[in-house]
């Protein structure tokens, strides 16, 4: 195994460290690191566990290491992300000027009451050293971690679904016109992750709050689409 594939590996197994919901004392529940016994985060007692383990474990043996374009955490291991190439592509171009987009499959978790796990298909364009990378979620499943959840069922779901994504959408989103004023109009109204009252109305600053994340998450867009018009760039709804 080379030393990229290595790196994966470990990034894979630190993540999937066993966890378990606990219950102290005070009638308050954990979430619990089984290797350390660190506290992971405080959550409610209608929370369901669902472990990285069986979330991502299965997409690593269906796509393998060498398809894991991106996996990470973040939050102090509260937040686990990771993209997957599927090994299909689509022309988004012509015959003549053709634009290849690779397929990608984005699924995250949480260790963390405030976000759910999800799994969505993506495309994903390489520029040279730069990327552009647009979420859809033409199939997705998102679920809060409340109430029986059948993890298994959906992974196998995913898998028996993904290869249906024709990729129409993306042609309908290249073919509506949008100005710059537009796009960021757009963007300045659009909330990744939802932010409770409380939340909003906290004097409490953290950097992986679902508020803050949403405003990097703008920001970053607007700051592409304030970039000279070119090919990853576009001034459309794909763009």
């Amino acid at each position: 195994m080379d030393n990229t594939l290595e790196r994966k590996q470990r990034a894979v197994e630190e993540a999937c460290y066993p966890v378990r919901k606990v219950e102290t004392d005070d009638g308050q529940y954990h979430l619990v690191n089984g290797n350390t016994g660190g506290i992971i985060s405080e959550v409610s007692k209608r929370y369901e566990l669902v472990p990285n383990e069986k979330v991502f474990r299965p997409f690593v043996n269906q796509f393998g290491l060498e398809n894991l374009k991106r996996f990470f955490q973040y939050g102090s291991g509260k937040y686990t992300y990771a993209e997957f190439n599927t090994g299909r592509r689509f022309n988004l171009g012509t015959d003549e000027a053709p634009d290849m987009i690779d397929e990608r499959l984005v699924v995250q978790n949480s260790y963390n009451r405030t976000r759910a796990f999800s799994f969505m298909y993506g495309a994903f364009r390489q520029v040279c050293a730069n990327g552009l990378y647009s979420g859809q979620a033409i199939i997705a499943f998102r679920k809060k971690h409340v109430g029986d959840i059948p993890v298994d069922e959906m992974v196998k779901t995913v898998f028996n679904s993904y290869q249906g994504n024709n990729f129409d959408l993306w042609r309908k989103l290249k073919e509506a016109a949008l100005s710059k004023d537009e796009e960021i109009a757009l963007v300045n109204g659009f909330q990744a992750y939802e932010v409770k009252n409380t939340e909003a109305n906290s004097a409490h600053w953290d950097r992986n709050s679902n508020k803050q994340i949403n405003n990097r998450i703008q920001s970053l867009a607007i700051r592409y689409i304030e970039k000279p018009e070119g090919v990853d760039n576009r001034r459309n709804a794909w763009g």
